[in-house]
């Protein structure tokens, strides 16, 4: 019975979300939802499908950006990662104390709004959504120890074989 009671409570928004599709809007507006739709109409779905060019654009940006996203954060961070391992890169503590510092401490919502507007003037551009996400320092760390680790057996059979530090990128 407490299960039952709790799948509705967690139904019950998402049915009302169906039945204020299903009915007119200024009855919606006027006496608030209801958990049948009264009057029906399917006005609201007509609206939907008279703009899906607007929505098929929506769609094809976001696949973009998340294709190219993808793609630049798997770059960046798998050759950040490579370098980050490499026990001849002095600097490697400091460059990776950098990426786990601005992780704890980043500036928030407004500053890096204001950045990517005012200094990168990326307004109205799509680099504008990919850019912010393009280093995770978990995946970069993820990238490191797997570089670390594919670097050290590849190395090891280095004797045997002609690999090349660089092979292991």
């Amino acid at each position: 019975i407490v299960m039952a009671a709790i799948t509705l409570i967690c139904l019950l928004p998402f049915w009302l979300m169906v039945s204020g599709s299903l009915s007119d809007e200024t009855t919606v507006l006027t006496e608030g939802f209801k958990l049948w739709p009264n009057p029906f109409s399917l006005d609201a779905y007509r609206a939907i499908f008279q703009g899906w060019d607007k929505i098929a654009s929506a769609y094809g940006i976001t696949m973009l950006v998340t294709l190219v996203g993808t793609f630049i954060a798997l770059l960046i961070t798998s050759m950040t990662g490579y370098v980050l391992q490499r026990q001849d890169f002095a600097p490697r503590n400091k460059v990776s104390f950098f990426f786990y510092f601005t992780t704890l401490f980043s500036g928030g919502v407004i500053p890096t709004y204001i950045l990517i507007v005012n200094y990168l003037n990326l307004k109205d551009n799509l680099l504008a959504l990919i850019l912010p996400g393009t280093v995770s320092y978990t995946h970069l760390r993820a990238h490191e120890t797997r570089h670390d680790l594919v670097c050290r057996l590849l190395l090891e059979k280095k004797k045997n074989t002609r690999r090349t530090p660089i092979s292991c990128l």
